[in-house]
């Protein structure tokens, strides 16, 4: 050990620092509802994109006509 190294202490390097925790939520509540608006917002570009691919379909078959 050099001048430099700091004490060691007893657990040290064993990966068993405390985590931060944020205030206790009802288990799974906020989980769940972050999960919903992943989903919702996943619906709505799904059919946005749709909507798109639909639309840029049809312009070339107005385009020719």
């Amino acid at each position: 050990m050099s001048a430099k190294d700091p004490p060691e202490t007893p657990g040290a390097g064993k990966g068993k620092h405390p985590k931060p925790h944020e205030a206790f939520v009802q288990p799974g509540a906020e989980s769940t509802r972050e999960l919903r608006e992943v989903l919702r917002r996943r619906r709505e570009a799904e059919e946005k994109l749709q909507h798109h691919l639909r639309e840029a379909k049809e312009k070339p078959a107005e385009d020719g006509s």
